[in-house]
């Protein structure tokens, strides 16, 4: 049987946090801008042109849609005319959608074909960046500045990782002691994030033995004992939840998902 949306599910997780910090606005725009300079998408402009009459009328159209019509389309351009030009803008569309790894592939594919494609690299830079993986996000930024030296966007994503690593440092180093609720959460979602489950599971117990009772944080262990199958472990901290907050949805679902598992549903 196949488990539930994963998607879904930590989206579910991730909005539980107390408003962190977060990178996707910030990378989206690279992304999108990027992806014009390069093949000159008038719907998708984030920056000043200097022609403003080359707005087309795509424009509407393209904004009218939504980001799952659009991943449609893009996937049948791929399919009618496989070139770079659709697979940019397929790479784009999956990112729109939250599919990095998908948006990773299909660039990745594109540099198979065009070793020099910065607008490539520095769409897997941005969508790396999504995914938590900062690391891997400056090494195909430097790949496209090696290309391009004058390449700001990929300037700017680097930046954006090298800030998110010292900040994920500066946590780790907080959490050692009395650190604050938003601190625990904010470092479990980014575990979460990399799918490094053990880790989150770890940082999120922590955080709870210093915040008892604390909802976000009991329903976020459910989720993660959840996402490693522990359906015995994560139970309890759901129901937990719920008994605190009756109405609360996200741990509503992570039980279901727990009681499931535990029916043997996704064996």
């Amino acid at each position: 049987m196949e488990e539930p949306n994963k998607n879904s599910l930590e989206h579910e997780l991730s909005i539980s946090q107390e408003a962190p910090k977060s990178g996707f606005n910030f990378t989206i725009v690279v992304l999108l801008a990027v992806v014009v300079v390069s093949i000159g998408i008038a719907a998708f402009l984030f920056i000043k042109k200097s022609k403003p009459e080359s707005k087309s009328t795509a424009e509407a159209t393209v904004q009218q849609l939504s980001p799952q019509e659009q991943l449609a389309v893009a996937i049948q351009a791929v399919e009618k005319q496989p070139n770079i030009h659709n697979f940019i803008n397929l790479g784009l569309a999956y990112f729109n959608n939250g599919k990095f790894v998908e948006s990773i592939a299909v660039n990745m594919q594109i540099i198979q074909a065009d070793t020099n494609n910065t607008v490539a690299l520095n769409n897997i830079c941005a969508a790396y960046n999504n995914l938590g993986h900062y690391e891997e996000a400056i090494y195909f930024g430097k790949k496209a500045l090696e290309k391009d030296t004058a390449n700001t966007l990929a300037k700017n994503n680097i930046a954006f990782s090298e800030a998110k690593i010292k900040h994920i440092a500066a946590l780790q180093q907080k959490v050692q002691g009395n650190a604050a609720k938003g601190e625990f959460i904010e470092l479990g979602l980014y575990y979460y994030q990399r799918k490094e489950f053990k880790q989150a599971i770890a940082t999120f117990e922590k955080g709870l033995a210093q915040h008892s009772k604390d909802v976000l944080l009991l329903n976020n262990l459910c989720a993660s004992y959840c996402e490693i199958k522990q359906w015995e472990k994560a139970l309890p901290y759901c129901e937990e939840a719920l008994k605190l907050q009756p109405d609360y949805n996200l741990a509503k679902n992570n039980l279901q998902w727990a009681k499931d598992g535990k029916a043997g549903k996704y064996n």
